[in-house]
């Protein structure tokens, strides 16, 4: 009985870990734009300005992840040649 208790306990605690932050396909914007999957790095310059962080893939390809300061907490974008990808945003627990 032992056994399935640490499966059942080792498998909330991943699924806790994974609901700490979700995907999405846009974000509002302090303005009141929208920055959506599929626009360009300019357009998102334009809606946000700099990122407070800036990672570039190790790998050579032209991937970048960007993070912004939303309502929601930390927006992080992932940009692939030049086009927004992927938004996930971690909640804020400061």
């Amino acid at each position: 009985m032992r056994g399935i208790f640490g499966i059942i306990g080792a498998l909330a605690l991943t699924t806790a870990v994974y609901a700490a932050s979700w995907e999405t396909t846009s974000m509002r914007t302090p303005k009141g734009g929208l920055v959506r999957i599929g626009m360009t790095t300019g357009e998102v310059l334009k809606e946000l300005g700099q990122p407070r962080r800036s990672r570039a893939s190790s790998r050579g390809k032209k991937n970048e992840t960007w993070t912004y300061r939303g309502n929601d907490g930390l927006y992080t974008i992932t940009l692939a040649n030049g086009r927004v990808t992927k938004i996930v945003v971690t909640p804020d627990r400061d």
